[in-house]
């Protein structure tokens, strides 16, 4: 959230996919998207959830070379990516897209071994200067945080604290939970 990892994992990714860094769109903290996030903790997300990216986008730069192989019918090797194309070395004309292979669906698609990841020397993206992806936002009060989620029916609740060390509560009027407890709209969220 503000150690500029949506800039960083996604310069990972583009460099491990070998297309451009605009190209890459990182969603944090969307849990209809992405159900299990850790939250924000310990400046640890570039060490441990890097390397994970990484291989992810590794083998999905795979099976878009396999795609595209069987697609342009040549062997892989004869095969070379930039920019999200895939592009036959010996024919430059003959190529094909990341997104001409994906036709905007979901590919269930999985290799028998794991793909080697790039050598840090061959990046072009990690490591150079760039703006961070979420300035704007940040910067013009438009970042939406945990905080700033409102839904229709919410509630929110609030700690008491008691105003001398060592107090004893005494009584409680729970009576407008009870009338929250009762309405319909309450009901149909449990």
């Amino acid at each position: 959230m503000g150690q500029g990892i949506v800039t960083s994992l996604a310069q990972m990714l583009a460099d491990e996919l070998d297309v451009r860094l605009d190209a890459v769109d990182m969603v944090m903290g969307d849990t209809d998207l992405c159900p299990w996030d850790m939250g924000t903790f310990g400046s640890r997300t570039t060490r441990f959830f890097g390397p994970p990216l990484r291989e992810a986008a590794a083998e999905a730069r795979a099976i878009l070379i396999q795609l595209a192989s069987e697609h342009l019918q040549l062997n892989e090797s004869q095969l070379t990516v930039k920019e999200g194309v895939v592009v036959d070395k010996n024919n430059r004309a003959n190529r094909v897209t990341y997104g001409e292979l994906a036709k905007g669906k979901s590919i269930e698609k999985h290799l028998t071994k794991r793909p080697s990841l790039k050598n840090f020397s061959g990046f072009t993206i990690v490591g150079k200067p760039t703006l961070r992806k979420d300035s704007l936002a940040k910067v013009t009060g438009k970042a939406r945080y945990a905080g700033d989620i409102r839904v229709p029916g919410m509630l929110h609740a609030k700690i008491l604290r008691p105003p001398v060390h060592g107090a004893m509560l005494k009584s409680l009027d729970t009576s407008a939970l009870q009338t929250i407890r009762r309405s319909r709209s309450f009901r149909k969220k449990i």
